[in-house]
């Protein structure tokens, strides 16, 4: 080791590394509330709150504190937003599901009338969609990230700390655990749970229950471990 060179020694290299970025590198840019932004008078609105151009916030909907909405983002329905959380551009959250009845060999639509609460440090990506509930809510617990391009249904709760990456769908009544980790691409049938520390592996197709810390992979996902 050369003399002059300093180090620094760590036990979690990568972790302190990260923080390091956050501290000299990583500044949200909180522009507030743009002129071009469509907000109902009826909608609730915390403090330090940035909202992009073009979103559109129905009367229905409560944001907290230090939330940032990117631009051409709609959010309607009941939808509840906890602090610190960040939604990125073009995603759609509130909108009505798709379930249908038939009627005479005709379907017709389930009116959806549940909510969406999201919590606290959630970040939802790009292009990324969530359904209302139809008769239960939709829950997203603390510090859930959520990627782009990923489907949300109706009656579907995430756990806190859960990972879901890009090109997801999240069928509806899904219920995920804590601490889980879906990777790219994988579509979970409707009414699965998902319990706490599972991971399901790219591409997964999932359609049977997924026990505490099981890694699952393939189409159908079968238990790797």
């Amino acid at each position: 080791m050369i003399a002059s060179c300093s180090c620094i020694i760590s036990a979690n290299p990568k972790l302190d590394f990260v923080k390091a970025m956050h501290h000299f590198f990583v500044d949200l840019q909180r522009e507030g509330i743009s002129t071009h932004a469509l907000i109902d008078s009826g909608a609730t609105i915390g403090e330090n709150v940035s909202i992009g151009a073009n979103s559109i916030i129905g009367p229905d909907v409560k944001i907290g504190d230090n939330v940032i909405i990117c631009a051409n983002v709609v959010i309607t329905g009941e939808v509840a937003i906890g602090d610190n959380t960040v939604i990125k551009s073009n995603s759609t959250i509130g909108s009505e599901g798709f379930n249908f009845v038939y009627d005479n060999d005709k379907p017709l639509h389930f009116p959806h009338i549940g909510k969406i609460i999201i919590g606290n440090n959630v970040m939802i990506g790009s292009n990324t969609c969530i359904e209302r509930g139809a008769l239960d809510d939709v829950i997203i617990k603390d510090d859930v990230k959520i990627d782009d391009l990923v489907q949300i249904g109706h009656n579907v709760s995430i756990g806190e700390k859960s990972l879901i990456c890009a090109g997801s769908i999240i069928a509806g009544s899904v219920r995920i655990g804590k601490g889980c980790y879906i990777a790219p691409i994988v579509c979970v049938d409707s009414g699965v749970v998902v319990k706490d520390d599972a991971l399901l592996g790219t591409g997964s197709i999932v359609r049977k229950d997924v026990p505490n810390g099981a890694v699952m992979v393939g189409n159908p996902a079968r238990k790797l471990r």
